[in-house]
């Protein structure tokens, strides 16, 4: 659970900086990238908190798997940048 959190807190900063890149608004890429950096400490902390729980090397293994999972799910998904969708 706490590596399928991370995951979706990881996608939330690659979704974060496509917006911010995107602004032609100081003020709103300012606030982009500030939740970027949000949710890329989110990231880390699920998975800080997964090694606190189980052995790094399979946290780290368990990370590549469902890496792995998501890339061939991706590979058939819409390309257009969305913050959440179904």
């Amino acid at each position: 659970t706490l590596l399928a959190l991370a995951g979706i807190e990881a996608r939330s900063c690659e979704r974060m900086k496509l917006l911010a890149d995107a602004l032609d608004d100081p003020e709103l890429e300012k606030m982009y990238r500030g939740l970027l950096a949000s949710e890329a400490r989110h990231h880390s902390t699920y998975v800080d908190l997964a090694r606190t729980c189980f052995p790094g090397e399979d946290v780290q293994d368990r990370l590549r798997e469902i890496a792995d999972h998501e890339a061939r799910i991706l590979r058939e998904a819409p390309t257009e940048p969305r913050l959440h969708n179904r």
